[in-house]
């Protein structure tokens, strides 16, 4: 075996401990359950069930296309396992990982003032890889299964500009032309730009980037200004691609549930209609933040309320932007002596560009969006620690660096632990987010369901009591107090916080159900089916009203009705498949109990701990089953 091979392989070796070492510290939240937005996938799994429903989804929502096919590729092969779907999402963290080091040793090779042995650059390129993967400030993209939209995008959008570099090399020693291996690459990199803004809207700035590395990244190139531009014409064609599927979908996001730009009020977070300036100002504040927090890797937690801002004058927004002004003014000036810091500044602004303009969206700030702009920060890292190789010739100097070094990516390491240890379950989850935002009152809604769910009614009553005295407008919380209410067997009281929602949104279903429910439990048959009929009529795929309806039909002797709605709530909820079931059993239509009998414990929504104990509707005669 060559120098050059044993090279190869102790590289490829050591890539492979590195990854697996980023994997491990994302253990303790493995097999976490579904949180925060990451309930969507259980909430909207019909959707992947199907060809005809994932078409029908990937049709209503174009714009988001290849994340939905991947969720459904999960559900398909894992079924509803929330430890697959997040190992996809370590996957793709890792193959990014691995697209950084990769991006980031060519990009340094190319530099002038980075010329040399190709193992000379190989440090600072796994020193920023190893910045990209350990960060904790990652872990929320990681960790929220949702966010595999911002990894998918992520991994695209790295792969497009690491083929079009590729091929940018080798137009620069044989000059522009599309066949042959140059061509290959720069198809490749016109395929994964595509596939990038077919997984998250946020790669639509592609093509600006890499117009902004040809700048920054072939000065003194022995190619014309014509040619270069020709080079990049075909990339910058694929610009208004977002922006038309935008405009032909503006009223979907996720699975179709709510509008993308938050130019509506949004009851969840009170911060009523939301201006273009004034989002452009608060996100001065919250850009500052995302910074901070690379920095200083502190007072993390997953939903940060954001005030907005609406005066320049105001004084947090004169500090944001004189500490941005300033940073950025100092990095530009040091591209000198640290060769693509300027390109690493460029990526991070721009890579937050969609999300932190003047655009409106529904949350200003989550830390999941820094993602993409990490590769950014670990390509100025990298040119650091290329600078500092240059310099460092001493052997002590060398060894204290290298111990500093290895002491950071500790602390890194032990942050990215501690992140995973507070997403293992909802409590310490949302615990957290309340205790450093007291004011969201999201976060207390979603503690309140953890609390809920862990068995403490009464605490999780008495936080969802606060959150609704915090916002009277809060649909949600006041909801969940009505839920909340109904478990602890205070229906009377559950019903005026249903109509205090009902009055605050008219065309909820849920209310409704929820008032049928209480009905059907009192025996108020009519009252109840009354009520179902009124939730369906606002929203028809309710599964939960198809369910109860069917229940109520039944006893009031129209079981065709009744077992048509059972039908129709039977590929959600394993309860209608459970009533079905035991209505064929009542009947005496044994092969037909048993087939639904075993369809209910296939059931992707049957909990596991539940499939053990349900009783068989041929052998015994179970309650119906309530949803």
């Amino acid at each position: 075996m060559s120098s050059q091979q044993t090279g190869a392989l102790v590289v490829a070796l050591s890539a492979a401990l590195g990854l697996s070492y980023v994997a491990l510290l994302y253990l303790p939240a493995w097999d976490a359950p579904f949180q925060f937005d990451s309930e969507m996938i259980a909430q909207n799994y019909p959707t992947l069930q199907t060809a005809a429903a994932l078409w029908e989804g990937m049709r209503a929502n174009p714009r988001r296309m290849l994340s939905l096919l991947s969720f459904a590729a999960d559900f398909h092969l894992f079924g509803l396992s929330s430890l697959a779907f997040r190992l996809t999402n370590l996957a793709l963290h890792l193959a990014n990982t691995l697209i950084v080091f990769l991006l980031l040793q060519m990009l340094l090779r190319q530099r002038p003032a980075a010329l040399g042995p190709a193992a000379a650059v190989l440090p600072a390129a796994v020193i920023g890889a190893l910045f990209f993967a350990l960060h904790p400030i990652q872990t929320q993209a990681v960790l929220l299964i949702w966010q595999r939209v911002e990894l998918l995008a992520c991994f695209f959008f790295l792969c497009s500009v690491l083929c079009w570099w590729g091929a940018r090399r080798r137009a620069e020693r044989d000059g522009p032309r599309w066949r042959g291996g140059q061509g290959a690459l720069r198809a490749a990199a016109l395929l994964t730009m595509v596939a990038a803004m077919l997984s998250k809207e946020t790669a639509a700035v592609l093509p600006v980037v890499l117009g902004m590395l040809e700048w920054q990244g072939w000065r003194g190139s022995a190619l014309r200004p014509a040619a270069r531009l020709r080079l990049l014409a075909p990339f910058a064609a694929l610009l208004p691609l977002v922006p038309v599927l935008v405009i032909l979908t503006p009223e979907v996001d996720n699975f179709g549930g709510m509008p993308l730009l938050a130019t509506l009020s949004d009851f969840e977070r009170g911060v009523g209609a939301m201006r273009g300036i004034d989002y452009l100002l608060t996100q001065s504040r919250v850009v500052l933040t995302y910074l901070a927090t690379v920095a200083f890797p502190v007072g993390q937690h997953l939903d940060r309320a954001v005030g907005l801002s609406h005066s320049f004058l105001e004084w947090r927004v004169l500090f944001s932007v004189g500490v941005l002004g300033g940073l950025a003014l100092a990095l530009w000036r040091l591209e000198r002596r640290l060769p693509l810091m300027r390109a690493g500044v460029l990526w991070i602004l721009l890579t937050l560009s969609v999300t932190s303009s003047i655009i409106p969206i529904w949350d200003p700030m989550f830390e999941y969006r820094m993602y993409p702009a990490m590769a950014g920060v670990a390509l100025m890292l990298a040119s650091v620690v290329r600078a500092a190789q240059r310099r460092l010739r001493s052997r002590p100097g060398r060894c204290l660096a290298l111990s500093l070094l290895v002491i950071w990516m500790a602390a890194l390491s032990l942050g990215t632990w501690r992140r995973a240890t507070v997403w293992a379950s909802p409590l310490t989850l949302y615990g957290e987010s309340v205790r450093r935002s007291p004011a969201n009152q999201r976060a207390r809604v979603n503690y309140g369901l953890a609390l809920s769910q862990a068995g403490c009614h009464d605490k999780a009553l008495h936080g969802l009591l606060l959150a609704v005295r915090l916002n009277p407008l809060n649909v949600k919380a006041t909801l969940q107090t009505g839920f909340a209410l109904r478990r602890l067997r205070q229906p009377d009281r559950a019903l005026r916080f249903f109509e205090h929602a009902m009055r605050l949104d008219p065309t909820l279903s849920a209310p409704r159900v929820n008032r049928g429910e209480i009905s059907l439990q009192k025996g108020l048959l009519n009252r109840a089916i009354a009520e179902f009929d009124e939730a369906l009529l606002r929203l028809p795929s309710n599964a939960s009203a198809h369910n109860n309806l069917g229940l109520a039909l039944i006893r009031v002797g129209r079981v065709e009705g009744g077992a048509r709605h059972l039908e129709i709530a039977a590929p959600r909820l394993w309860e209608a498949l459970f009533n079905l079931a035991r209505l064929y059993a009542a009947r005496g239509e044994a092969e037909r109990a048993r087939a639904y009998y075993e369809r209910t414990l296939r059931h992707p929504s049957l909990p596991p701990e539940r499939r053990a104990t349900l009783p068989n509707p041929l052998a015994a005669a179970p309650e119906p089953a309530a949803r």
